[in-house]
């Protein structure tokens, strides 16, 4: 008879506990996991999770000092926090109705209001509402067991990432130690968007003679015709620093958000810096990715990429998709905000090259690759032909025009001239030196598709061996021949061929 009661009384406090404060955030993320369990791992899902509840959580807190009620208090916060984790799929069911019903300056105040009638219901209101607190407790624990067990099933059941590297790329067997090889630092240069000085004398009827002087003056080979596989950036990089072809891409296709961040963690189990690791390399990331082991020095983040294919749907995320840049320009910006999102490309990269000039001065026991990613001269552009630093309202309103392009591409010569320079001098020309692109100029549809993927590739070797280079090699080959020729992995040349992708999520 007493356990009877008991259980009866943990029923009765079961249905007056406000748990939705904490089911909704745990349903909304679980729900994100399930729809996207083959591209997001613990570490992307599990820190907005402790987030979200967290606010959650503080939100409740408030509205229980104001109603001196925890179901109301939970029910409100339910409220809120549904509009603001559904309101991309409310967004975009209203939208098959009438476009005019997603604007922002109608939806979220019809939100405002039925949150605040409903808020000043629950305060006036004698019911103690333990009912709809029943359901609500109920409703999102089956929901929460339902994908639980969909991803359990995904687990025993896995289906094949649509999007990875063909396991060629990670065979341990086709590295080989070298203990004879001299092993010199490599400083791996990539110039986002740096088109090849064919394409610009081409496609731009720009002489980029000065360049390649330069680079044949400090006994650099020149890749004259070399060209990307893909002609958007993850996936190029991808490509390149695993050496081999993307499984799951095909020609002519319009990628995915999903397949966009699978890009970045493929790029992270790069088989690049799996080899140069492996002959004794230490690895130093300047770039805009993780490498194995090795986050980028350039950005701490409480959150990964991989995050916002679980975000995007909130009202913070589309927001940020959506109008986040009228804070940029317009009557409503933020002028301090402005400033630091519009010049970020820019500030970023002086950044990286203060560090460059910093790294070239150490001395250390073991040689290092280091891999610094420049966003110039991929816009925007932000110097005009004299190269200074244009206004802000013409940087914001720049139509990404050949004449702005080039007048990057003059800016980023001055400072690889620099670069260059610095490097040879302090490792006294011991070092390799590798400057590329990862795509060419793909902002103006009148260039040709296939001068999309011409790139910039020019090459230092300490002793000049460059016979197993050559004019027209692709990116998945370019650090095949780099291991080959100063490491001696005897790695077979894959086709060089391109894939082009549609459309732009990005």
């Amino acid at each position: 008879m007493q356990n009877r009661e008991t259980g009866k009384s943990l029923k009765g406090s079961f249905e007056r506990w406000p748990l939705s404060v904490i089911l909704l955030p745990l349903f909304f993320i679980i729900h994100g996991v399930k729809e996207n369990f083959a591209s997001v791992q613990p570490k992307d899902y599990l820190p907005i999770l402790l987030f979200y509840c967290l606010c959650s959580t503080i939100v409740f807190l408030f509205f229980l000092w104001i109603y001196r009620n925890g179901i109301k208090a939970a029910l409100i916060t339910f409220i809120l926090f549904c509009i603001f984790f559904f309101y991309g799929a409310t967004q975009d069911f209203l939208k098959q109705i009438s476009p005019a019903l997603t604007r922002y300056v109608v939806l979220i105040p019809v939100f405002l209001i039925i949150a605040i009638i409903f808020g000043i219901y629950l305060k006036r209101s004698s019911s103690n509402f333990v009912k709809a607190n029943k359901y609500l407790n109920y409703l999102f624990i089956i929901l929460i067991v339902v994908d639980i067990a969909v991803i359990i099933n995904q687990a025993i059941y896995p289906t094949e990432n649509k999007l990875s590297v063909y396991s060629s790329a990670n065979n341990l067997q086709e590295r080989r130690p070298c203990d004879s090889c001299s092993k010199p630092d490599i400083y791996f240069l990539l110039f986002d968007e740096y088109a090849s000085s064919s394409s610009l004398k081409d496609d731009f009827h720009y002489d980029n003679g000065q360049l390649d002087s330069f680079f044949v003056q400090k006994r650099f080979r020149i890749q004259k015709e070399s060209f990307s596989n893909y002609n958007y950036t993850p996936f190029s990089m991808a490509s390149l620093l695993n050496m081999s072809y993307l499984k799951g891409i095909t020609d002519g296709m319009s990628y995915t958000n999903a397949q966009y961040y699978d890009c970045f963690e493929i790029v992270k189990q790069s088989e690049v810096a799996h080899l140069f690791s492996y002959l004794g390399y230490n690895i130093v990331n300047y770039s805009i990715f993780d490498l194995p082991g090795n986050p980028t020095r350039l950005r701490e983040s409480l959150f990964t990429a991989k995050t916002r294919l679980i975000t995007d749907q909130t009202l913070w995320g589309r927001i940020q998709k959506q109008i986040l840049w009228n804070l940029v320009t317009g009557k409503f910006k933020i002028q301090s905000f402005a400033d630091d999102l519009l010049f970020e490309h820019l500030n970023v990269a002086n950044k990286t090259f203060d560090l460059l000039n910093k790294e070239t001065a150490k001395k250390n026991a073991t040689p290092k690759f280091v891999y610094a990613h420049f966003m110039i001269p991929h816009p925007p552009f932000y110097f005009d032909s004299a190269g200074t630093i244009r206004e802000k309202s013409e940087i914001m309103n720049e139509k990404n025009d050949r004449l702005s392009y080039l007048n990057s591409v003059k800016y980023i010569n001055e400072k690889i001239y620099a670069l260059v320079n610095t490097i040879q001098k302090n490792t006294q020309g011991k070092a390799a030196i590798i400057v590329m692109g990862d795509h060419g100029f793909r902002y103006d549809q009148s260039i040709p598709r296939h001068s999309r993927f011409k790139i910039q590739n020019a090459v230092y070797l300490p002793d000049q061996n460059y016979s197993q280079l050559y004019d027209s090699i692709s990116a998945v080959n370019q650090f095949r021949v780099v291991a080959n020729t100063l490491f001696k992995q005897n790695l077979p040349l894959l086709n060089d061929s391109t894939v082009y992708l549609m459309g732009s999520l990005h």
